[in-house]
C-alpha cells in the first residue's frame, strides 16, 4: 500500500482554528433567550442562557492563547467553527447518581479566549462521553485544527463553520420503532436556534452541509432495508423536511453534498480500513460523483484514499480473509450430552466476560438455594410507638402493590398490614427508623462512577430498584424506601413523627412481606440482564455460604460454589457478580462448561430459560440478521455480554443433525464492537447449520 493522500481538502480559516478540532461523540446547544420546541410526542427541547463564569483564566504566550474552564461538573470538548472555538460541556445533576441531564455550550472569542455567549440545552446530547465524570474540562490553546473528526456524530459542524448540530438524547423505549429523538441546529456565531428536527427510529448518523441538516435513521442497527435520509433545509427553518431511502451508510458531508458508503467506515484517526467507493450525492438525491479506493472519511467532505489501485486491490483481497474480530475470538463448543469438545480456540485464555458474569453468579446461586426460599421485608417495634423498617434483601420489592408475575412484595402492602396491627394496639402516632445493615457494601471499587446510571447502590432495602417515577436512580435507596413507607403509613391513618433515620432492627415483629422465590428472582435477573438484581442475589449467595456480604464476598462465594461443581478454571478471577467491572476474567471453556451444566441440571433450568432467543427476544432481538447468521434465528439461545472493546456470547443451539451443543465466544480488544457481535452471531449460526 502506498502512502495515502488526502483529497477534497478543506480547512477552517486561521481565525477559526483556535482550538483543537474535536471529537466524535460531541455535543451542542442554542439561542440566547429562552427557546423551546415541542415534539409530537410531547418531548421538549429547551435552550436558556448559560453560565457567564465558565472562563476561569486566559493567558497569551505570543503564539496564541490558553483558557481554563471551571464547569459545574462534567466533561468538556471543543469545536472549531468559523466564528471561533465553542466548548461543549456535559453537566451532571447535583445528585451524583444521575446521568448527565444537560449540555452547556460556551463560545469563545478567537482573539483572546474570552466568553462570547453560552447556552444551556436540555435534554442533553446523545453521547457516550457524557458520563458523570468528575474530570475538569481540558485547557485549550490556539493551534491549527489538526485533529480530524468523523462527520456523522452526535455533534457536528457544517463545512463552512456556520452551524452546529446536536443530536439530543432519545426517549426510553423497548423498541427501535418507538425511539424518538430530537436534533437541534444552532448558529455558531450567535448561539441562536436555526431549526429542530424530530426523528423516529434509530439514529445512525447526522451531518451538515452548508445549507441542510441530514439525519439517517433506520429500524435496525444497519441501514439495509430501512435506511432513511431526512433532509431539513437550514435557510427555510419552517419548511417540511424531505426524505430519501438508502441502504448505504451516511459517512460524511461536503459543502453541497452528503457522502455515502456501502461500509460503515472508521472516523477521524481510526485505523486504516479496507477501501470502499464513496458516493457523493446532493440533498435532492442526485449522484454527483463517485470516489474509489477510499479508506477513511474526515470532516467537511475530505477523504483519504489509496493512490495505487493495485494496493487498493491487495487491501480488498486481504479483507476476504477471516475478520480480525473473529480471529481474535476465543471460543469453545461442547456436546451437551457427552461433554465432548467439538471445537475450540484459545478456550483457556481468561478474558473479560462482561454480563456473562451473571451466568456464573446465578448458576452458583441456584446450586446453593433450592429455589423456593424467600426474603422478608419486616417492620419491628423496639418499644411502643417506635417502628423500624428492616430490609431483607428483596431485589424486586416494589413501592406499590400491582399484578403481574411473579407477584412482588410491596411497601404499600406492608404499610397496610402495619397500620392494621398498630390500630389494634390503639396506636396512631409512631417514629420510624430503617435498617439496611444486612449488606456491608453498596458500591464496588472496580466500578466507574459513570455506571451510576447502570446500577443502583446495592442495598438490602429499596423500592422499585431505588428508582423514582422518572427512572432516576437514588443515592440513598434505603432512606428513600423508608420515606415512601412513612407516606404510605400516613395514608393508612398512622402519623409518622419526624423524619425516618437509621436504627437497629430489633424488637417485636409487627408485619412482614415476602419476596417471590429465589427461582423467580433469578429469572428476573437473567431475563433483563439486570445488574442491580444480580448484585443483590450475589450478596444473598455470599450470606448463605458464610462469606461477607461485600462484592469480594460475592466473588468468593461464586468461586467457592463453582469450584465445588468442577466448573471453576485456573486463572479466572471475579470482582463483582454482574460483570460491570473490567477486572473480571474467565475463560471461554469455563462459560461453555457452565452452559452445559445449566442445560443438564434441572434446578438450574431457570438460567437457560432466561437466555434470549436469536432474532426474537431480549438482547438478541435485533441480531442474527445477515445472510450468514439468519440460520440461527429462533434456534440459538444465549446470554450476551457487552462493554467497550468487549463482546461475549454464551448459550446453546441445535445442529442440523439434531445435536444439542453449548458454546461460548469471547472477544476482547476489538475496536469494532459491532463486527465482534456479528462474528459471534455468525459463529453460532454456522454451528446451527452444520452436521457435527
Amino acid at each position: 500500500m502506498t502512502s495515502p493522500r488526502p483529497s477534497r481538502l478543506w480547512t477552517l480559516p486561521r481565525s477559526a482554528a483556535c482550538v483543537l478540532a474535536v471529537v466524535g461523540c460531541a455535543l451542542g446547544a442554542t439561542g440566547c433567550g429562552l427557546l423551546t420546541r415541542d415534539s409530537a410526542q410531547g418531548e421538549r427541547i429547551t435552550t436558556t442562557p448559560g453560565p457567564t463564569d465558565l472562563v476561569a483564566s486566559a493567558a497569551s504566550d505570543g503564539e496564541g492563547w490558553e483558557t481554563g474552564f471551571s464547569p459545574p461538573s462534567g466533561y468538556g470538548k471543543s469545536l472549531a467553527t468559523a466564528s471561533g472555538p465553542v466548548m461543549v460541556l456535559c453537566i451532571k445533576a447535583a445528585d451524583s447518581s444521575r446521568i448527565v441531564d444537560e449540555t452547556i455550550l460556551a463560545a469563545l472569542d478567537p482573539q483572546d479566549g474570552s466568553l462570547r455567549w453560552s447556552l444551556t440545552v436540555s435534554p442533553t446530547i446523545e453521547s457516550r462521553e457524557c458520563t458523570t465524570s468528575r474530570e475538569s474540562a481540558p485547557q485549550h490553546k490556539s493551534a491549527s485544527a489538526s485533529d480530524t473528526v468523523g462527520s456523522p456524530g452526535p455533534v457536528v459542524v457544517s463545512p463552512d463553520g456556520r452551524y452546529i448540530s446536536l443530536q439530543l438524547s432519545s426517549n426510553e423505549s423497548s423498541t427501535i420503532a418507538g425511539t424518538r429523538a430530537g436534533v437541534l441546529v444552532l448558529d455558531a456565531a450567535t448561539g441562536e436556534m436555526v431549526r429542530t428536527l424530530q426523528t423516529t427510529g434509530l439514529v445512525l448518523g447526522q451531518v451538515l452541509t452548508d445549507s441542510d441538516l441530514v439525519v439517517q435513521t433506520a429500524q435496525d442497527y444497519v441501514p439495509a432495508g430501512s435506511g432513511t435520509l431526512t433532509v431539513a433545509p437550514l435557510d427555510e427553518p419552517e419548511a417540511e423536511p424531505s426524505t430519501l431511502r438508502t441502504d448505504q451508510w451516511l459517512v460524511g458531508s461536503a459543502s453541497d453534498a452528503v457522502l455515502l458508503s456501502p461500509d460503515c467506515l472508521p472516523r477521524g484517526s481510526a485505523a486504516t480500513f479496507t477501501s470502499t467507493t464513496i458516493t457523493e450525492m446532493s440533498a435532492g438525491g442526485e449522484t454527483l460523483a463517485t470516489i474509489p479506493a477510499v479508506y477513511r472519511v474526515l470532516e467537511a467532505g475530505r477523504v483519504e484514499r489509496y493512490t495505487d489501485p493495485a494496493a487498493a486491490n491487495d487491501a480488498a483481497a486481504a479483507a476476504s480473509s477471516p475478520n480480525p474480530a473473529w480471529a481474535a475470538t476465543n471460543r469453545e463448543v461442547l456436546d451437551i450430552e457427552t461433554g465432548d469438545v467439538l471445537a475450540a480456540s484459545n478456550a483457556d485464555q481468561p478474558l473479560v466476560p462482561a454480563s456473562n458474569t451473571k451466568l456464573l453468579t446465578i448458576t452458583a446461586l441456584l446450586s446453593v438455594f433450592n429455589g423456593t426460599e424467600t426474603f422478608d421485608t419486616t417492620v419491628v417495634s423496639p418499644a411502643p410507638g417506635q417502628l423500624v423498617l428492616v430490609g431483607g434483601g428483596d431485589p424486586l420489592l416494589a413501592s406499590a402493590a400491582s399484578g403481574g408475575h411473579p407477584k412482588r412484595a410491596s411497601l404499600e402492602e406492608l404499610a397496610a398490614k402495619t397500620a392494621e396491627k398498630l390500630k389494634s394496639q390503639g396506636l396512631s402516632k409512631v417514629t420510624l427508623g430503617y435498617d439496611a445493615s444486612l449488606f456491608q457494601e453498596s458500591w464496588a471499587t472496580t466500578w466507574l462512577s459513570g455506571y451510576r446510571d447502570q446500577v443502583t447502590p446495592i442495598s438490602a432495602l429499596w423500592a422499585d430498584e431505588g428508582r423514582d417515577a422518572k427512572q432516576v436512580r437514588s443515592t440513598d435507596p434505603a432512606g428513600d424506601a423508608a420515606r415512601i413507607f412513612a407516606t404510605q403509613l400516613a395514608a393508612q391513618g398512622i402519623t409518622v413523627e419526624g423524619s425516618p433515620a437509621t436504627a437497629k432492627g430489633s424488637g417485636e415483629e409487627i408485619a412482614k412481606v415476602s419476596s417471590p422465590g429465589v427461582h423467580a428472582l433469578a429469572a428476573a435477573a437473567m431475563e433483563t440482564s439486570n445488574n442491580s438484581y444480580t448484585e443483590v442475589l450475589g450478596m444473598q449467595l455470599a450470606r448463605k455460604l458464610g462469606q461477607p456480604t461485600t462484592f469480594a464476598g460475592t466473588a468468593a462465594a461464586v468461586q467457592q460454589e463453582l469450584t465445588r461443581l468442577g466448573l471453576w478454571h485456573e486463572g479466572a478471577v471475579l470482582y463483582d457478580g454482574s460483570g460491570l467491572t473490567r477486572e473480571n476474567h474467565v475463560t471461554a471453556s469455563m462459560l461453555a462448561g457452565v452452559v452445559r451444566y445449566v442445560m443438564t441440571t434441572p434446578r438450574a433450568s431457570v438460567v437457560q430459560e432466561g437466555f434470549p432467543v436469536a432474532g426474537v427476544s431480549g438482547s438478541l432481538t435485533n441480531r442474527f440478521d445477515d445472510e450468514i447468521s439468519t440460520a440461527g434465528r429462533g434456534i440459538v439461545r444465549a446470554k450476551t455480554g457487552t462493554l467497550s472493546l468487549v463482546s461475549t456470547l454464551a448459550g446453546t443451539t441445535v445442529t442440523a443433525d439434531g445435536r444439542e451443543v453449548a458454546f461460548a465466544f469471547m472477544t476482547n480488544g476489538s475496536t469494532d464492537g459491532w463486527a465482534a457481535q456479528v462474528w459471534s452471531d455468525r459463529g453460532a449460526s454456522l454451528i446451527t447449520g452444520c452436521g457435527c
